[in-house]
Formats: structure tokens, C-alpha cells, sequence
């Protein structure tokens, strides 16, 4: 509002683009959702007076949304209803709770409402994807927006100079291969199902993007996870005769993303992936230093052993550092300002005790259960049904193992898929209601032998 009430050539021409989007909005929050899904990916590379395009495009969607069950009085039961909703809720409880015993309570208030902020975005999604055909949607528009992050990636790299690239398109280079990877499952299902030729050429090309991109951030951990997401997905693949044809693509696909990868570089930083996990976990003799990130673990697990209970208090890892430090043994250098935990699993241990830690990881049982319960309703392996419970249970995987990686728990990509599995197991339990006739409004089910090879 300050930029338009300075610049009255920027207000004539965004006022109507502000009120034109309202009014779609106000009309169809879906819409607002797949903006979102879309530009999450591009949070650090999209930024509008200081705030990220994500939270201003959520607070649209959110504000109109509100005001939708407001004018028809919709109760608000059944958005509180879903078990990995009350779970959060209880975790966010005793994370405000934490303020009563936390030593250092500043910036505590800014992180709790980003919590609150978080929780709200998931049930914004279960409550608006409520069709199959609305789950596939946020699929596409996750591909899509991760498909230009991964090129602005190659971009930084390629024509930019950077020996590490990603800094800035999601916020920090691990972070930015972290969602890459996260994504790529919805590629994958783009690729093997019946979308049209687009979408299915789109997640094809997102495949091998993505691999350079990745490879580009030169982040050692995704050197480890993209194989094995794609291994997982070739395994899938060969179950069925649409997806083996399909996999001749992927072939050519990867060979031709290795052919413009730095392999003399990626080589040096892949062939110390083993040593910096040993350092990561154990240390072979007393003398001997962790890794950064084996030190920051270690940091943890010694705040957690002092307060074994209720922790520290939400987001107090930081300050105590500099005093852990000097405490640990194995420090590879004494460090001048508080550090993150660098996990979430190990955060949480530290900063909420056992009680914060089973919530957070009740978050992830809960989803497991909904997503096993919508897999068994699933009548046939290849329909969308299917395939998007296994494209979101293999994304929901990829976080639980980011989380002893990152602090995913502060990333909108992990609170959106959270929506999504609510969203999928609704669909499955409503499909299953007597009376209640199956129908896939996303896609038109055609015999295999009659799918003509994606062109």
C-alpha cells in the first residue's frame, strides 16, 4: 500500500489488477490455492515490498476464504476434526506453553504465530481440495513452480558464476534442493498418469531439470535422496505396462541431463558424502571433531539430557548454543552467535522435550495411518486415486528423513502436503459412503491398451 500511495502511475495500473483479483478470489479460493502451490517454490526469488509473494498471495486466499464460511455460517467442526489437525494443535499448545518456562523469550511470539500460520495453511487446503481433480491441480502447480526455481538454479550456475547455486530461490542452497527433491515425487505422477501430453511432458522435463538442479546446489544430502526417490519411482513404474514404456523416456531423459552436468566437480563433492557422515554421527577416538552438523546433534541431545521433559522452550536452542559449546566436546571451531539445530526430529527434542517430540512425530503417524486407509479403498493401482495417495505418502517420507536434515517444520512446502494427505484420505473415506458413486472428474479412464505413448 506504501509503493502504490507513492507512485500513482504503479496505482493506476495494480488497483485494478488488486480489485480484479479480489473479486476471482472472493468467487474461487481455489484459485488463490493453486497461486500459492505455485509460487512456493519461488519464495526467496519471489518478494514484494520485504514479504514473499506466498504469504501475501495466503493472506488473499485465507482473508476470502474466512469470509466465505463467515456469510454462510459454516461451522468450523470439521476443520478442527482430522486427527493431524488436533495433533498440531496440541504441539502448538505446549510450544505457547514453553514461554512459562523458556529462558529467552525473544522473537518467541513471532515464531509461534508462523506455527499458527502454518497449521492454518493445511487446513485451508484439505478444506478447499475436495476433489480428486482439485489434489491433481496443486500437484500441477507445485511441478510448475518448481520447474523455474530448479531453472533459475541452473541459471545461478551456469550463467551466473556460482560455484553453489540456489541461494536464492527458496532460501538457502540446501533448502532450495530440499524442495526440489520433495516435488519430485508429483513430477512422477504427472509423468505416469493420464494427464494430457503437457502435464506429462512437463514432469518428464522436471525429472531431468531437477537432477541438474540439484546437482548444481552441490547439496551432499540430495546427492543421497534423488536416486532413491527415483529408484522408488522406477519400481513403481515397472508395475504396469503404460509405466514401462514410459520409463524408455526417463532413459533418455537422464541421459541427456548427465551429459550437461559437471561430473568432475559433482564427483569430488559425492566422493565426500562418507566422510562427513562418520563425522556426522560418531566420532572414532576423543580427540577426533564432529562434522557442523554432527556438533549442532550433539548440541541437542545435550540440551535434551538437561531438560529431558518439556525441553528448553520453543525456538531457545539458539541462544543456549553458546553455551552448549563450550560444554560439548568435538567442536571443530568455537562459534561467535547462536546456531539452529539444523533438524527438526533433534529441535524439537532440545526445545519441547519428549512430550513436544511425540507430538511432532505423532503428526507424521497420523498421516501414515490416513494415507493406508485411503491406498486400501483404492480399487484400481493406476488410477488417480492411487497414484496420489503414493505420490503424497512417498513426499511425506521424504520430510519425516528431511527432518533430521532441516528445520522442515518451519517450510509451507510440509503443511501444505500435511493438507493434501487430509484431503486424500476424505476423498477415499467419501468414496467409500454408501450410496456414494465413484467418479474421477480429473481424468477420462480409458483401457491401457488403448493410451497412446506420451508425444
Amino acid at each position: 500500500m506504501g509503493i502504490l500511495a507513492t507512485n500513482e502511475i504503479v496505482m493506476l495500473v495494480a488497483l485494478p489488477l488488486v480489485v480484479v483479483v479480489g473479486v476471482v478470489l472472493a468467487v474461487r479460493p481455489v484459485i488463490g490455492l493453486y497461486l500459492m502451490a505455485g509460487v512456493v517454490p519461488l519464495e526467496a526469488a519471489l518478494m514484494v515490498g520485504g514479504a514473499s509473494a506466498p504469504r501475501l498471495i495466503g493472506m488473499a486466499v485465507f482473508g476470502t476464504w474466512a469470509m466465505q464460511k463467515l456469510l454462510r455460517r459454516e461451522p468450523l467442526g470439521p476443520l478442527m476434526a482430522p486427527g493431524l489437525v488436533r495433533a498440531a494443535l496440541l504441539l502448538l499448545t505446549v510450544a505457547c506453553l514453553s514461554v512459562f518456562w523458556a529462558e529467552y523469550l525473544d522473537g518467541v511470539n513471532r515464531h509461534l504465530f508462523l506455527l499458527v500460520q502454518l497449521i492454518l495453511l493445511t487446513v485451508l487446503v484439505f478444506d478447499l481440495a475436495r476433489s480428486w481433480d482439485r489434489v491433481a491441480w496443486v500437484a500441477k502447480f507445485l511441478v510448475l513452480g518448481a520447474t523455474v526455481a530448479a531453472l533459475i538454479t541452473l541459471e545461478q550456475y551456469f550463467f551466473g558464476g556460482e560455484r553453489r547455486a540456489g541461494g536464492g530461490v527458496v532460501g538457502g542452497i540446501n533448502r532450495t534442493a530440499m524442495t526440489l527433491v520433495i516435488i519430485l515425487p508429483f513430477a512422477f505422477y504427472l509423468l505416469r498418469s493420464g494427464e494430457t501430453a503437457f502435464w506429462r511432458w512437463l514432469g518428464l522435463g522436471y525429472i531431468g531439470i531437477a537432477g541438474l538442479a540439484v546437482a548444481a546446489t552441490l547439496s551432499r544430502m540430495n546427492y543421497l535422496v534423488f536416486p532413491m526417490v527415483v529408484a522408488v519411482q522406477l519400481a513403481l513404474m515397472t508395475q504396469t505396462r503404460r509405466g514401462r514404456r514410459r520409463m524408455l523416456l526417463l532413459g533418455a531423459a537422464a541421459v541427456i541431463a548427465v551429459s550437461f552436468m559437471p561430473m568432475d566437480v559433482i564427483r569430488g563433492r559425492a566422493e565426500s558424502i562418507v566422510p562427513y557422515l562418520t563425522s556426522t554421527v560418531a566420532r572414532e577416538n576423543p580427540g577426533d571433531t564432529y562434522s557442523a552438523r554432527g556438533f549442532m546433534m550433539q548440541v541437542s541431545l545435550a540440551m535434551f539430557i538437561d531438560r529431558p521433559i518439556l525441553g528448553a522452550g520453543y525456538r531457545n536452542y539458539m541462544p543456549h548454543f553458546m553455551n552448549y559449546q563450550e560444554m560439548v566436546p568435538g567442536a571443530w571451531r568455537m562459534y561467535t552467535s547462536g546456531m539452529s539445530p539444523h533438524g527438526s526430529h533433534q529441535g524439537f527434542l532440545a526445545e519441547l522435550g519428549i512430550v513436544g517430540t511425540l507430538l511432532w512425530l505423532t503428526l507424521f503417524v497420523v498421516a501414515a495411518r490416513n494415507l493406508k486407509s485411503a491406498w486400501r479403498t483404492a480399487r484400481d493401482p493406476t488410477s488417480v486415486q492411487a497414484l496420489l495417495t503414493q505420490t503424497v505418502a512417498i513426499a511425506v517420507g521424504l520430510l519425516f528423513l528431511y527432518g533430521f536434515y532441516e528445520n522442515v517444520h518451519t517450510d509451507k512446502v510440509l503443511w501444505i502436503i500435511l493438507g493434501l494427505v487430509v484431503a486424500v484420505h476424505r476423498l477415499a473415506k467419501s468414496e467409500q459412503a454408501p450410496g456414494h458413486v465413484a467418479v474421477q472428474p480429473d481424468v477420462i479412464r480409458v483401457p491401457e491398451k488403448d493410451l497412446a505413448p506420451i508425444s
